[in-house]
């Protein structure tokens, strides 16, 4: 069970990265491609955050697999918590962040709310673009 368990996070990981640089990939095709690419974009921020809400909290699972290990879980076990939260998140629907809570309860696990907090915060993920901006814009 264990094996379909790293199967599932790894085609949800892999299905988030594609999104999440799918577009940004075009800009490889050379200047002009990236200045097509970077005139013509609409940011639509209330879709976008639906879009990262949309997964449930599951687009955070390699961030809280990592802070369990830096509050001092072995990599098994937050491994193992982390899998069964996501896992159950990705059945039922319920939010990454409930399950979560629930199987660390049930493993007598004390959670760092406020290191998930960090860890799940969205903006946490674009904080340094603005350097991949400038280097976009340099292009012109």
């Amino acid at each position: 069970m264990l094996l379909d368990r790293r199967d599932l996070l790894a085609a949800v990981e892999a299905a988030v990265r594609a999104n999440a640089v799918g577009e940004l990939g075009l800009v490889a095709v050379g200047a002009d491609g990236g200045r097509r690419l970077v005139e013509g974009m609409v940011v639509d921020a209330e879709r976008m955050r639906a879009n990262l809400e949309s997964t449930g909290g599951l687009v955070y699972t390699s961030a809280v697999l990592l802070d369990l290990v830096r509050s001092g879980l072995s990599r098994e076990d937050a491994y193992a918590l982390t899998q069964a939260a996501a896992m159950e998140t990705w059945q039922g629907g319920a939010p990454f962040r409930e399950t979560l809570r629930a199987h660390a309860a049930a493993a007598g696990v004390k959670l760092d709310e406020a290191g998930l907090d960090e860890v799940m915060r969205p903006e946490r993920y674009v904080a340094r673009l603005g350097p991949v901006f400038d280097r976009l814009a340099a292009l012109r």
